[in-house]
């Protein structure tokens, strides 16, 4: 496996979700969509609005709440920044909860899209996703907004704001416990219904990657590495290494006392206090999703697994 991941997108074309940038993107490709694909929107009339709430005060946005809208109207589309006053359809929700949703890339894959939202909405359980109207049952439209969705995906960077993900992440005391005790555990961080799936999907795989960019431990990384933080092989730290080591639990530890679907996450390299090594991975960048990476679970990793999964983020 490769020691060095490509980006598909160049950093010049990254843009933050919501802003005006991202706006201004998703406009030039959808103008070029619809003269490319004029009959996706035929006969289409219909307008809808995103609202996100707590967004990044450097955004701009009045009361900082972020959004975009667009318009379909005689064949002819327009997108614009900020939320309207109202729309067929009215999307609301927190701008941190649905900006992992807006950096996956979905490959046209109901079932990717399935999971994303299914994890994603266990995170945000406190702060779900309203929505009032409807899409428009008009089959080519489908694949259309598929594809604005898949574009704006590979360019939408993290949150670049760190302190305010914290906040609205809840890590608050998870940062001061790696800082105070050298560990923290991150409660129900994810399903058990995507434990079971990690498991059988054990080699490399699509569930693997996802779990790679998880938004509260990109947090974590972020606060206690830096933006320049990789993701490396576990046996390549060394114990003078500034790192974090982060165990997905599987399935229940009693020995550990640490439940399935928790991540913990310690200072350091891995060692005796800590469960066995899970994986190997190679990563370009742990400061977005932007960066795909291909996983790869060794052999001899896999005698140890489950119940846990590691990673070392090392800067």
């Amino acid at each position: 496996m490769s020691d060095r991941t490509t980006l598909p997108i160049s950093r010049g074309e990254w843009v933050e979700f919501a802003s005006r940038e991202w706006c201004e993107e998703a406009n030039r490709y959808l103008q070029e969509q619809a003269a490319l694909h004029p009959d996706a929107l035929d006969g289409v009339e219909w307008s809808v609005t995103e609202r996100w709430q707590n967004a990044p005060p450097h955004l701009g946005f009045d009361g900082n709440v972020a959004g975009f809208w667009f318009t379909i109207s005689g064949s002819q589309i327009e997108v614009g920044p900020g939320p309207a006053a109202e729309a067929d359809t009215e999307i609301d929700g927190d701008y941190n909860s649905i900006l992992p949703i807006g950096w996956t890339i979905y490959h046209g894959d109901a079932a990717i899209q399935a999971r994303a939202q299914r994890e994603y909405g266990h995170l945000s359980r406190n702060k779900p996703v309203k929505m009032k109207g409807q899409f428009p049952s008009h089959p080519p439209l489908l694949p259309f907004l598929g594809g604005l969705h898949d574009h704006m995906a590979r360019r939408t960077i993290n949150n670049p704001d760190v302190d305010h993900r914290i906040e609205h992440y809840g890590l608050r005391s998870s940062v001061e416990e790696l800082d105070g005790q050298g560990y923290t555990v991150l409660e129900s961080a994810f399903t058990h219904v995507m434990a079971d799936e990690l498991i059988e999907n054990a080699g490399v795989g699509r569930h693997w990657e996802e779990m790679v960019v998880h938004p509260w431990v990109l947090t974590l990384v972020d606060q206690a590495l830096g933006d320049d933080a990789v993701l490396i092989e576990p046996n390549r730290g060394t114990a003078n290494s500034d790192a974090l080591t982060a165990v997905w639990m599987l399935m229940d530890d009693e020995n550990a006392g640490l439940e399935k679907g928790i991540i913990y996450i310690s200072r350091g390299v891995p060692n005796a206090a800590v469960p066995a090594q899970g994986l190997q991975v190679s990563y370009g960048s742990a400061m977005s999703g932007l960066a795909r990476t291909s996983v790869e679970v060794s052999d001899e990793a896999l005698a140890l697994n489950p119940p846990v999964f590691q990673t070392l983020c090392a800067s």
